[in-house]
């Protein structure tokens, strides 16, 4: 991840995860508690959905505010 531009979405700076490039995607956000795991049935190939694919991520990470004393603080 990282503070402004992320596969992961926005302000995603320790998230971690794999970007599986036959469609599958999984990520990890521990300062929002939040586990993604993305199965999708499209070609492993660029295509006009990219567009909405960046968006749903993004929206993720923008409807998923971080949480204010997460697993990282606890520890």
């Amino acid at each position: 991840g990282a503070r402004r531009l992320s596969l992961f979405g926005p302000d995603t700076d320790d998230a971690f995860g794999h970007l599986g490039f036959t469609n599958v995607m999984f990520w990890a956000d521990p300062r929002r508690e939040i586990t993604v795991g993305l199965i999708t049935s499209g070609k492993p190939y660029a295509s006009p959905h990219l567009g909405l694919l960046w968006r749903l991520i993004r929206s993720i990470g923008v409807e998923a505010p971080k949480v204010a004393h997460s697993i990282l603080e606890r520890s």
